[in-house]
């Protein structure tokens, strides 16, 4: 979210290609930079995605396109008991329900893989079958996956063009601390057994069947 001088701001959404980067007055629009901000001290600030998923949406005397979103997981406000009130009564599988904006806001394919993992959750578990117990893992989990990914900078993987980079132009350094996202085929970190790969909601899913098991009570 960028807040201008005049009160507008505009929303830069860089869903999985999109980057920005930092470049002076005399840089030039590369082949897939897209928009460049001139900002007051003469840098520019470019967008660049490769794919074009990205979104950048300027809101002028617009109603806040943000209000439709659900709770920020690493502000105070976002507690189990909010967490409990924004998944009851709803029968949609869990990884596709966190993975929905208007549920939780910032959560992506990654880290709900992490987060359901250390919560001990099935990805395919019915949100209403999570009881009391599993809420509060997850809570935790949410808030200490995306704390790790913060303090890491992001999760950068491969050497790819459409991979994350910092607006600084680094490579975020949470893949290392990855437990089981692109990890199928190796042993489980907590149990040994062999981690799986799933399609959940048309999404590659990263789980392990032992210790994350759907029929467990």
């Amino acid at each position: 979210v960028v807040d201008l001088d005049d009160g507008a701001r505009v929303l830069i959404h860089l869903r999985m290609t999109g980057k920005l980067r930092f470049g002076d007055a005399a840089t030039p629009l590369g082949p897939h930079d897209h928009v460049g901000f001139t900002l007051a001290d003469g840098r520019r600030l470019i967008y660049n995605d490769t794919r074009r998923f990205g979104r950048i949406l300027p809101c002028i005397g617009a109603a806040d396109p943000l209000a439709a979103l659900g709770p920020e997981p690493l502000e105070s406000a976002f507690t189990p008991a909010c967490l409990a009130r924004r998944l009851a009564g709803r029968r949609r599988r869990i990884k596709p329900l966190l993975l929905d904006q208007t549920i939780i806001a910032g959560l992506g394919n990654i880290y709900v893989d992490e987060a359901l993992w250390a919560a001990r959750i099935h990805p395919e578990t019915p949100a209403d079958c999570l009881g009391p117990m599993d809420l509060r893992r997850l809570h935790r989990a949410i808030r200490h996956v995306l704390s790790v990914a913060v303090a890491n900078q992001g999760t950068t993987l491969g050497r790819g063009q459409t991979n994350f980079y910092s607006v600084a132009g680094r490579r975020g350094r949470n893949a290392d601390r990855l437990k089981v996202f692109r990890r199928d085929g190796q042993p489980c970190p907590r149990c040994g057994a062999t981690l799986a790969r799933a399609v959940v909601a048309q999404r590659g899913t990263h789980f392990c069947p032992a210790c994350q098991r759907i029929d467990d009570p």
